[in-house]
């Protein structure tokens, strides 16, 4: 057994960190608010950009107290970038606009004493688009 982890638990100065699920594939039609892939738990999703128009919709539900942090890694020739929204889908929280193949994060603390809805956007800006060269994973975490 390791004492030191043992105690820094102990003190909730570490804390052991649960893995995401295996990953959940994106469902289309999810391009507005409206209908939007629906998460409650920590998940990581299989997306496709399938076009340049094409926007990817997710409706995440964050328990009080916990922060969303949602990292966009894309793949290394294309730049897809990530909003994030509030309950009602059009109040922007968060921008993240990096580059070609750099990963997007947004991330929002929920400060009230009741789980909140928030909407994570994926957005095409440039590059791969449909079945081979439009994949992403988006880790939806808090």
């Amino acid at each position: 057994a390791n004492t030191f982890k043992a105690k820094f638990e102990a003190q909730s100065i570490l804390t052991t960190v649960t893995p995401p699920p295996p990953g959940t594939n994106e469902t289309e039609s999810n391009n507005t608010a409206a209908t939007a892939n629906a998460f409650t738990a920590v998940t990581l999703v299989n997306g496709t950009m399938s076009a340049s128009s094409d926007l990817d919709y997710f409706k995440v539900t964050i328990p009080a107290g916990k922060t969303i942090n949602a990292p966009l890694p894309p793949n290394s020739t294309s730049d897809y970038d990530l909003a994030l929204f509030d309950s009602n889908g059009t109040t922007s929280l968060a921008t993240s606009t990096k580059g070609v193949g750099l990963a997007d994060t947004v991330s929002k603390k929920n400060t009230g004493t009741t789980s909140k809805v928030y909407y994570v956007r994926a957005k095409y800006y440039s590059g791969g688009t449909g079945a081979t060269s439009g994949k992403y994973t988006l880790n939806l975490a808090w």
